[in-house]
């Protein structure tokens, strides 16, 4: 894609795409029949819903929309396709808030993506949308083909065991395991200090942004440019469902050899979400990094089986969250 931009840059005027995304990057199903690759970008004057849909997924900065059409945002847009592509999810799940106000926003998968240390730096650059690393499809390609000479350790790391951790002190976590079977409750956080932080946080997070929004609507102003409110939207509804959850939503986990079956309660025994399979389906339990507060890591526990990811337990404490891990990683013998 990089290369192909290049040679689109190369015309006279520049011919800038402005919304590449996953759904308009074409591969042809014969070349890779044939063992080659042959790739298209489509969508090259996108309309304004089109655009719509990039930024709210991710593939757009977020400044974009008041921007002239540039290589940087090109750029930035294939190094978000590389982290859907790495992760599994839309890049803006990532955006987190800068400390320097609210707007100013930036990527943050470290920690949350395995990929290792060199193709984690390109892709960062790739991202860095308030100062711009890379200026040309060039001068980004260089690195990566770089990365790409050593693939024993480009794409790959290895993940960290988690040791046997005790029981932490204190805990109103319950958990009972023997040889045959695992039976794990985490109860709801309930009004917490933790709780009313984040949710105090979340409120005003949302005011904020619906001010901002409903001044722009009232003032007048461009579609595209009250469109550039969406990603904080997106932010602002995952602040919502998570202070939800934390604070009515508790977790029980039931596994033997056969299978398992991971229940969302809300207080008072009312399923909220459930999901079950078969235990050797497991085959990932970790810490997962979901999201920066203050440039610190949210964790939540991780369990992967096939192609479905599931995650609870994100305002445990690290303790409580190690010995979880352990606990089920020490049952399923990963």
């Amino acid at each position: 894609v990089l290369e192909t931009l290049e040679e689109l840059y190369d015309k006279r005027p520049p011919i800038y795409h402005t919304a590449i995304s996953p759904d308009n990057i074409l591969i042809s199903a014969e070349a890779k029949r044939q063992g080659g690759r042959a790739i298209w970008l489509s969508g090259f004057v996108p309309d304004d819903t089109l655009r719509t849909k990039a930024l709210a997924e991710g593939f757009l900065p977020p400044n974009s929309l008041s921007r002239p059409p540039s290589a940087d945002v090109d750029i930035f847009s294939v190094g978000a396709v590389m982290l859907r592509m790495l992760s599994g999810r839309d890049p803006v799940e990532f955006l987190v808030q800068e400390r320097s106000g609210l707007g100013m926003m930036s990527m943050k998968f470290r920690g949350e993506v395995v990929m290792s240390p060199t193709l984690a730096k390109v892709v960062d650059d790739m991202l860095a949308f308030n100062s711009p690393v890379f200026r040309s499809p060039q001068s980004a390609l260089l690195p990566l083909k770089q990365v790409a000479s050593g693939k024993k350790n480009a794409i790959t790391a290895s993940v960290p065991s988690v040791q046997t951790a005790r029981r932490p002190a204190n805990t109103k976590v319950e958990l009972i395991r023997d040889s045959n079977s695992l039976q794990l409750f985490v109860p709801a956080d309930g009004m917490s200090s933790s709780t009313l932080s984040t949710g105090g946080f979340t409120v005003a997070w949302n005011f904020g942004i619906g001010m901002w929004t409903v001044s722009a609507i009232t003032g007048g102003a461009p579609l595209l440019f009250t469109a550039f409110s969406i990603p904080f939207w997106v932010v602002g509804a995952r602040l919502a469902r998570d202070t939800f959850k934390s604070a009515l939503v508790g977790v029980r986990l039931n596994m033997d050899r056969e299978g398992y079956s991971l229940r969302e309660e809300i207080v008072g025994g009312a399923e909220y979400k459930g999901r079950s399979g078969e235990t050797s389906d497991l085959t990932q339990v970790d810490l997962f990094v979901t999201g920066y507060i203050n440039e610190n890591p949210v964790r939540c526990i991780r369990m992967v089986a096939g192609a479905e990811v599931m995650t609870f337990g994100q305002n445990l404490e690290l303790a409580e969250q190690d010995w979880i891990v352990s606990e089920i990683r020490n049952f399923l013998e990963l």
